[in-house]
């Protein structure tokens, strides 16, 4: 079994390197945590590519390792020089690249979606707690502080009872036969690229409701259903149901700028929050002077540089500076606060930084314990000896892909119904498809696009 080297790095291999590989060496190596010794892919200039991003952006305190090159990835997880394997392929290799890094006994930090469906997700999170492994999905969002900045202050009532969510994400167009195109290959818009704002909107709002989700889509001339959009209702704390609207377009072209924002509707205010990588967040509301000066207090207290720590500081500003009405406080003036954190790529890098180092703390937790860690949930995610909490189990993941799946199916029978096709499944009444109650952890206090 793979364990933890005592003071070093871990050993790294990337299974798959297009441009998101490229990313994820260039993030990984300022990182003393790890070093990369393998990479797997179809051609000799991915991989080569791959390796020198490493080795350019390598520090040069930080040691280097000879890195092995392979043509099959599924080479690559025999290599006893690997402890960790990060599979960035397309979605439809998840599955069987984890299952087998999995019983090579090797940790996996797996890029989102982790499979094309829940079932197989939560299948591969049972066998890495079978065999006392780590594994996490690569959904970075809840790490970034302005998400849990709206997090804190959603938590603490600032605008009010939250009464509807409106997704609007609108990304440059993909290529005509880019596997992104074939759901087979990427499970569709949903399970590919869905699930970071899912994971998201989960945080924010609770669990979805066990309730009809409403889903469309609209296709290009050239044929790709390049628009989906859904209605789907969640839980709030008190049980309330917040109704949420998603869409996404894949329509815009290379000039124009990429443009995603969330909105969040209050009682008594809103939260803007504009960015794929968020860089800015709007509050709007009414609130007494007491509570306006504290909470301009917290976004001043907010990490401007990037940062892996950076969503767990502004947890912990916001349990110093803010405390937590009974009820929410309707009388007070107006007050509009803005916070712009313009490096969205120095942020991404920290995100996906900050997922290595929830993987890490895996790993520690289950090298401490000495045994396949067989009894745990795989939602747990406690604080191990270096003291940091993942923010974001397999658990999450699973349940963010069986929403997922939810709309991809409520898609085509509100497809079915215009007469664009058939064999949809569909509420009585309504046209959709109810969610599944999927067990998950929400911790509170906390991609590129087609792959």
């Amino acid at each position: 079994m793979n364990r933890m080297r005592a003071g070093q790095p871990v050993r790294l291999g990337i299974a798959g390197a297009g441009a998101f590989a490229a990313f994820l060496a260039e993030a990984f190596a300022p990182m003393p945590e790890v070093v990369l010794t393998a990479v797997a892919a179809r051609t000799p200039a991915k991989r080569e590519q791959t390796a020198a991003v490493f080795a350019q952006h390598r520090p040069g305190h930080l040691p280097q390792a000879p890195v092995c090159m392979y043509e099959d990835a599924f080479a690559l997880l025999a290599d006893p020089h690997v402890d960790v394997v990060a599979i960035a392929t397309p979605p439809h290799l998840h599955t069987p690249l984890t299952w087998s890094a999995l019983q090579a006994g090797k940790h996996v930090f797996l890029e989102k979606p982790g499979a094309l469906s829940a079932h197989a997700l939560a299948e591969c999170a049972t066998l890495a707690e079978q065999r006392g492994l780590a594994l996490t999905v690569n959904l970075v969002m809840r790490h970034h502080p302005l998400i849990a900045l709206a997090g804190e202050l959603l938590q603490r009532h600032i605008c009010g009872r939250i009464e509807h969510l409106t997704l609007r994400n609108e990304v440059h167009r993909v290529a005509p036969g880019h596997w992104f195109w074939d759901p087979v290959q990427s499970g569709g818009i949903w399970v590919e690229h869905g699930v970071h704002f899912f994971e998201v909107a989960r945080y924010w709002l609770g669990p979805p409701a066990d309730l009809p989700v409403q889903a469309g889509t609209a296709a290009e001339p050239s044929g790709e259903a390049a628009r989906v959009w859904a209605n789907v209702c969640f839980r709030g704390p008190r049980g309330e149901l917040i109704p949420a609207h998603f869409y996404h377009g894949f329509t815009r072209p290379q000039e124009q700028p990429e443009l995603t924002q969330w909105d969040v509707l209050g009682q008594h205010g809103r939260l803007l929050v504009d960015g794929w990588v968020p860089q800015t967040l709007t509050l709007e509301a009414v609130l007494p002077p007491a509570r306006a000066r504290q909470i301009t207090r917290l976004f001043t207290a907010v990490p401007r540089q990037p940062t892996p720590s950076a969503a767990q500081q502004t947890t912990a500003a916001a349990s110093r500076l803010l405390d937590t009405p009974a009820a929410p406080v309707p009388s007070g003036r107006p007050v509009r606060l803005t916070l712009h954190l313009p490096d969205r790529q120095g942020w991404y890098r920290a995100l996906v930084q900050a997922r290595f180092l929830d993987l890490l703390a895996m790993m520690e937790q289950q090298a401490g314990s000495g045994v396949p860690r067989t009894h745990t949930p795989p939602s747990t995610t406690g604080p191990c000896q270096s003291g940091r909490t993942p923010l974001i189990s397999v658990a999450d993941a699973v349940a963010d892909l069986s929403l997922a799946e939810a709309c991809t199916a409520a898609q085509v029978s509100v497809c079915a119904v215009s007469g664009a096709s058939a064999g949809g499944r569909s509420a009585p009444g309504l046209p959709g498809q109810s969610v599944p109650a999927v067990p998950a952890t929400r911790a509170v206090g906390g991609q590129g696009q087609a792959g």
